[in-house]
């Protein structure tokens, strides 16, 4: 019985982001939240932005792009802020013709850039206007905008499968500290083989160092949390943890964004630490600086995996207690 309600529990978390995913598909995108950039002359951006604000179901911080003191043209000042990675798009409004045109960088998956175009389509019928769609190439970016999703789901498969193979040789749990230590040393140590192999397969011409450290951080994370799950369940720990670790990491794999995904997945995939790293494989990836509070993130579940693991010896069942009395040693004849 206790196998069964095992194996339940282990279909059902593999399960729900499948169905969540195809639940998306069928129903079509609903986008939770994007900042958005309006280039117009002064007042229409702010009229806009504001009228947009209002919207109901249109949850986008927009801002308007160009103050009255500023020089810079609307397209430039829109195509900067989306290629920098400061916005998600941009709308450019040009009044001497009915089209506007919305400025996405090509490393958004197609997904997304359609669910945004249908949201804003919406602000542009009102004004009577159409909505075309352009590319901006993020300043020193690599890869397709699907890259990010496929590096994250093979650092949790590595961090997976080298803690597998640490726990087939070991034991689920480490003897003594020193040993602990040593598990996520080697865990690390991959993870940044990890970096370097993507670097090379994906970023050859960049810096790579970003790429590199988000690589390490994922696969240490990951691997540390699933380390943390075998010193409370033993070895049937890895079995959850690693159900738990491939789960928000499927919808990457399929090109759909977080932002893309129904509720409450949403919110659940949003505090996941394959999330918070496909967020800082992306900026990697862009060349830019945006992902702060994903950082924040993977150190949290850092800290959740480390603490864990110190205090693991108190609370597995059967860990403490007073310890048997050895038994006498049998009488001589």
């Amino acid at each position: 019985m206790r196998r069964f309600a095992s194996l339940a529990v282990l279909g059902l978390l593999l399960a729900l982001p499948l169905v969540a995913t195809a639940h998306q598909a069928w129903s079509g995108p609903e986008l939770h939240e994007a900042r958005i950039g309006v280039a117009a002359p002064p007042i229409v951006a702010q009229a806009l932005a504001d009228s947009a604000a209002t919207l109901e179901g249109m949850p986008f911080e927009v801002v308007p792009l160009i103050d009255a003191d500023d020089a810079v043209a609307p397209y430039d000042a829109a195509e900067a802020a989306v290629g920098e990675g400061r916005l998600d798009a941009a709308v450019v409004i040009d009044l001497r013709a009915t089209t506007d045109t919305l400025l996405v960088a090509t490393t958004r998956t197609e997904p997304y850039v359609d669910a945004l175009r249908d949201r804003l389509t919406v602000i542009s019928k009102g004004y009577g206007r159409t909505l075309e769609v352009e590319y901006v190439d993020p300043v020193g970016a690599s890869g397709s905008a699907r890259t990010p999703g496929l590096l994250v789901a093979v650092w949790c498969a590595v961090a997976i499968l080298v803690v597998a193979g640490i726990s087939a040789e070991r034991g689920a749990v480490a003897a003594t500290p020193a040993h602990g230590v040593a598990r996520l040393l080697a865990v690390s140590g991959v993870g940044a083989v990890c970096g370097v192999v993507s670097v090379i397969a994906v970023d050859p011409g960049g810096s790579g160092t970003a790429l590199v450290i988000a690589a390490t951080a994922t696969v240490t994370v990951i691997g540390a949390l699933v380390l943390a799950a075998e010193s409370v369940l033993g070895l049937g720990g890895l079995a959850v943890a690693s159900a738990l670790m491939v789960g928000p990491a499927l919808p990457l794999l399929t090109g759909v964004p977080p932002d893309l995904l129904v509720e409450p997945w949403h919110v659940l995939d949003r505090v996941s630490p394959q999330t918070a790293a496909w967020q800082v494989a992306r900026d990697a990836l862009d060349h830019t600086d945006g992902a702060d509070g994903s950082w924040a993130l993977i150190a949290a579940w850092a800290a959740i995996a480390l603490l864990t693991l110190l205090t693991a010896r108190g609370i597995r069942p059967g860990a403490t207690g007073p310890r048997r009395a050895a038994a006498a040693p049998a009488p001589t004849p």
